[in-house]
């Protein structure tokens, strides 16, 4: 099979981190509100939105490094499958009826650290794929995939919670990691090391 490479290689990783995006959304407002359901408390929120965030505090300084070092792809793909690991032990947790917010807890640390991994890992792959007088027709999908996922994510989250349950969010998340997976496995990013 032919890899996608340039521009071309750049939208199919694009169109793989947007699914992930617009799932891993959906997630984490379904988790919000399973919390608050839970708890109602608006500390046990702000934990969760803290254990969610840190892990970018703490590892961004180095994962600037990885990223350097590392294989983009390779570095990718271990984040996607962290998170997308950590989705499927909540969703385990959950199904076995013993989901407790601790869980929750560790669960976006996991995923907090794998976007700590993933975003200059992603970012320094545009700039190796794309030409340098294409950067500007990269930023436009890059910014929309941030901005429609946390728009229309958590719309879409409600919806789906309306008629189904957590359950049902965590395996669409499940299914957005694997094509955020097979898109990187399918576009070529070349090598800087």
């Amino acid at each position: 099979m032919r890899r996608m490479t340039g521009f071309r290689g750049f939208l199919t990783i694009w169109a793989g981190q947007f699914a992930s995006l617009f799932g891993s959304g959906m997630t984490s407002f379904a988790l919000t509100i399973w919390i608050y359901q839970q708890t109602e408390s608006p500390i046990s929120l702000t934990l969760s939105a803290f254990f969610a965030t840190f892990p970018m505090l703490v590892f961004g300084p180095i994962s600037g490094a990885l990223a350097d070092r590392f294989p983009r792809k390779l570095l990718l793909i271990a984040s996607d499958s962290m998170a997308g690991l950590a989705t499927l032990a909540l969703l385990g947790v959950h199904q076995s009826g013993y989901l407790e917010i601790w869980h929750i807890y560790i669960a976006v640390t996991i995923a907090g650290i794998a976007d700590s991994i993933q975003v200059p890992a992603l970012m320094g792959s545009v700039t190796l794929m794309v030409p340098q007088k294409h950067y500007s027709r990269a930023s436009g999908p890059q910014e929309l995939a941030g901005t429609a996922s946390s728009i229309f994510a958590p719309v879409a989250a409600a919806s789906l919670l309306a008629l189904a349950d957590l359950r049902e969010i965590l395996w669409i998340d499940l299914g957005t990691f694997g094509l955020a997976i097979l898109a990187l496995g399918i576009a070529h990013i070349p090598q800087t090391c």
